[in-house]
């Protein structure tokens, strides 16, 4: 029992040399780290708003399970207008499984939102994915620059009332990091 504590204990002293030895060898210590050094990216917090209006019929598979209340939809295209912080228009292909009784649902799909910026204009591209509870829709995105935005990268939220027309308020951070 004890020769297995000296060799853990061995092991510890030897990790807590390697790390000093490789402090002193590299020249690292807590005085040489700049606190006020800049970040790898810059975060820009970006409020925007957009309609997704689903285009009738263009689906590649659209059914009904249990009883007809739960619609499945796969590949479901849909198109938007994008405006606020970011203006332009939006793409979204994606699947739905949807309790039509409970208006309860999730899904998730490729959005593409093609907008201008502060001059900059192109696409983000990505994933999206959604969560239905009600009939209220909230979701999250994830997606990377094309065009003027390449190298950036447009993470964030959105949630509003689903149905034709409706209006989801997006909260975003734009990753820029050449900024």
């Amino acid at each position: 029992m004890k020769y297995r504590n000296l060799r853990h204990n061995v092991a510890l002293i030897g990790l807590v040399m390697l790390f000093f030895s490789l402090s002193f060898v590299v020249g690292v210590d807590a005085s040489t780290i700049d606190p006020i050094e800049p970040t790898l990216a810059h975060k820009t917090p970006i409020t925007f708003e957009f309609t997704n209006n689903a285009i009738d019929g263009a689906y590649e598979r659209l059914w009904f399970s249990k009883h007809g209340t739960i619609l499945h939809a796969r590949g479901w295209d849909h198109i938007g207008d994008v405006w606020g912080g970011l203006e332009g228009t939006l793409t979204y292909v994606g699947d739905i499984n949807f309790n039509m009784l409970t208006y309860d649902g999730t899904g998730g799909g490729t959005v593409c939102f093609t907008v201008n910026y502060e001059g900059l204009s192109g696409n983000f591209e990505g994933r999206m994915v959604i969560k239905v509870n009600g009939g209220y829709i909230t979701g999250m995105f994830v997606c990377h620059g094309e065009g003027d935005f390449e190298g950036m990268h447009l993470k964030g939220t959105c949630e509003g009332a689903m149905g034709e027309g409706a209006v989801y308020s997006a909260n975003a951070v734009l990753l820029n990091p050449k900024a």
